[in-house]
């Protein structure tokens, strides 16, 4: 006589049969099974709100791989506290070309100024993903020293920079000084010496645009211009003791002509006549 079969574990076989098959199903349609990645760790200075796992990771706009895990590591010894982040790289949409990359792959790129960024997905949702980017004048930061996993160099986002930035700017000594630039511009105002300045400064150039624009200006330079040509002609003519004469007397009365534009400038605008 046959044992009986049991119900209970028939079921569970059948169970664990259908979850086998739904995982199959599911890694080969992701196609996982057949891709080949490489893994790699990062180290941000900033915030990681925002940036879950399977964030992507990019390189010139293109998703190239996933953020894998991410993890709190807190240290006894010293008390400090850090946040590796692990990303795997798919290994066929990233490809080493030239002979300067053999047999270096990510450490070449790293040397000449690949490092990674966390920048924002979405303003709407806040979500961050990483970003590789090319900046070769930024220093190489590391920070584990895991020799089973290649680090990745990270840089700070925008906003922190600029934050950095200004918490660099000597905000205590800049406050002062406008405070004395203020109190300098309060005095003068107070003694009346600003508004003194600020005609002053009004009139000369009132008065420079009025001589500048004055008729007199341009028949002077016309005779001095004409009194030279003719000392160049005279100066190899048998007259030139004459011309000499001539023009001493041209230069005496132009000396009276300064002198009387000196006491009387405005002559320049309304003539000699217009007194």
């Amino acid at each position: 006589m046959s044992k009986k079969a049991n119900p209970v574990a028939i079921g569970t076989f059948v169970v664990v049969a259908l979850v086998l098959a739904v995982g199959a199903i599911l890694t080969l349609g992701s196609g996982k099974l057949f891709k080949k990645t490489e893994q790699f760790v990062l180290y941000f200075e900033g915030s990681l709100s925002g940036l879950d796992i399977g964030a992507p990771v990019e390189l010139g706009g293109i998703r190239i791989g996933q953020v894998s895990n991410i993890l709190l590591v807190y240290d006894t010894d010293d008390g400090t506290i850090t946040a590796p982040v692990y990303i795997e790289i798919e290994q066929d949409r990233m490809k080493y070309a030239g002979s300067k990359s053999e047999g270096k792959g990510m450490d070449y790129h790293i040397e000449t100024g690949l490092r990674a960024q966390l920048q924002s997905q979405s303003f709407i949702t806040g979500k961050l993903k990483i970003s590789l980017v090319k900046q070769p004048k930024t220093p190489i930061r590391l920070v584990s020293s895991d020799p089973e996993i290649r680090e990745v160099p990270t840089i700070p986002t925008l906003m922190e920079s600029l934050s950095k930035s200004f918490e660099d700017l000597p905000f205590v000594e800049i406050v002062a000084d406008l405070k004395k630039i203020t109190g300098s511009f309060s005095k003068l105002s107070e003694t009346g010496e600003l508004t003194e300045l600020v005609t002053y400064l009004k009139e000369t150039a009132q008065s420079l645009s009025e001589i500048s624009g004055s008729d007199q200006i341009p028949k002077i330079l016309v005779e001095l211009q004409e009194t030279g040509e003719s000392i160049s002609s005279l100066a190899e003519s048998p007259q030139l003791m004459d011309a000499l004469r001539e023009f001493t007397a041209t230069v005496q009365s132009a000396r009276y002509l300064f002198d009387y534009l000196e006491r009387h400038p405005e002559a320049l605008l309304r003539g000699k006549g217009g007194e």
